[in-house]
């Protein structure tokens, strides 16, 4: 049976704050492009960082259990987890940056 871990449990302060700011459209909304675009590239090291980590660690399960996936039980669940939840992060980033980049070009021709 799988768990689901709780994002509070998985992530930093920093890496929190940047989460919970990414579920809050008013939060997103008051944000300037630059803010947002600063954001969504601190997600994405953040992220890569995470994706990184999984994938060494699923390589030295693979190495010492002789698995074939690198997966043995629930190892590396909690990393694999936070690593889905920093890519949803910087989904919603990107969506949030491109919809205020949208919205300052208009202002922009009025």
């Amino acid at each position: 049976m799988t768990q689901t871990i709780e994002p509070r449990e998985l992530l930093t302060s920093a890496e929190l704050a940047l989460y919970n700011d990414s579920l809050s459209e008013a939060t997103l909304r008051k944000r300037t492009s630059a803010q947002l675009r600063r954001d969504l590239q601190r997600a994405r090291q953040l992220r890569d960082k995470a994706q990184d980590t999984y994938r060494r660690q699923v390589g030295e399960t693979r190495q010492r259990t002789g698995t074939k996936r690198g997966v043995h039980g629930t190892s590396n669940q909690r990393t694999r987890e936070k690593a889905q939840i920093l890519s949803a992060t910087v989904v919603r980033l990107s969506e949030a940056a491109q919809q205020v980049a949208k919205t300052e070009q208009e202002q922009a021709k009025a």
